[in-house]
C-alpha cells in the first residue's frame, strides 16, 4: 500500500508570547509528558471547540493571556503512530516488547532497568517516548505524530445524547434486574460527546499555516 499525505486541520492552545513566535515560525517548548498521555511534543485539538475548551479549564483565570493557533498538520501516514484504532495499537504494542525484551538483556544496567520498566507496564507516555527514541536512535528514523482519544467523562451530556457514558454509572447503581438489563444498552457502540481527538506532533515543522484565532 502506497504511502501518502494527511492534511489535517488542527488548534494549538498556548500562552499569547509563545504563539506569536509559533506563528512566525519558531520552534516552541513542547510538553514532556511521559504520563498517561501521549508522550512529548505539542498537543493540540482537531477542533476549535475544544480547543477553546481547553484554554478555559487549563489556563483557568489566566485564560486571557492565551491565545488559540490555527494550523495545518501535512504528515505522510508511516510517520503517523495512530493510536485511536485498535489493531495499530497492537501492532506498536508488540513491537515496543520486543524491543524492551531484547534491550532487558543488556550488560548497561541503565538499558535494562528503562526495559524492564517497559515490560511492568510503564505509563503510556513513557513506553511512546521509549519506543520513539529507540526508532531514532537505532533507525534513524521514528513516527512524528501521535493521534489518540481522550476520554472525557466530566462532560455534561444532553438529552440528544442521554445515552452517553456519564449515565453507565447512574444505571449501575440501580437494584433491580429489570434496570440492570436497561443498562447493558449503554455499554453498546454508541455515538458521545465525552471523547476528544488529540494529535501529538514531535516535530512542529510539519504544521503549516499558522495563524492566530481572533476572538469573538
Amino acid at each position: 500500500m502506497s504511502d501518502y499525505y494527511f492534511s489535517i486541520p488542527l488548534y494549538y492552545v498556548d500562552l499569547k508570547e509563545n504563539n506569536k513566535l509559533f506563528v512566525e515560525g519558531e520552534n516552541i517548548p513542547g510538553s514532556n509528558e511521559d504520563g498517561e498521555w501521549g508522550g512529548k511534543g505539542l498537543y493540540l485539538w482537531d477542533n476549535f471547540k475544544n480547543a477553546k475548551y481547553w484554554q478555559n479549564v487549563h489556563w483557568k483565570d489566566d485564560s486571557a493571556n492565551a491565545s488559540i493557533v490555527k494550523t495545518v498538520l501535512k504528515v505522510r501516514e508511516s510517520e503517523l503512530l495512530d493510536l485511536s484504532e485498535p489493531m495499530q495499537v497492537k501492532e506498536f504494542e508488540k513491537s515496543l516488547l520486543g524491543i524492551a525484551q531484547i534491550a532487558k538483556k543488556s550488560k548497561n544496567p541503565n538499558i535494562s532497568k528503562k526495559a524492564d520498566y517497559i515490560l511492568k507496564d510503564a505509563p503510556k507516555g513513557y513506553a511512546i517516548n521509549y519506543y520513539s527514541e529507540y526508532m531514532q536512535k537505532v533507525c534513524q528514523h521514528s513516527f512524528k505524530v501521535v493521534r489518540l482519544v481522550g476520554l472525557y467523562p466530566s462532560v455534561s451530556t444532553s438529552t440528544f445524547f442521554k445515552d452517553d457514558l456519564v449515565l453507565n454509572k447512574y444505571y449501575n447503581e440501580r437494584k433491580k434486574d429489570k434496570e440492570k438489563v436497561l443498562a447493558q444498552k449503554y455499554f453498546m457502540p454508541h455515538v458521545t460527546i465525552q471523547s476528544k481527538t488529540i494529535y501529538v506532533v514531535k516535530k512542529q515543522a510539519l504544521l503549516l499555516q499558522r495563524e492566530i484565532c481572533q476572538e469573538d
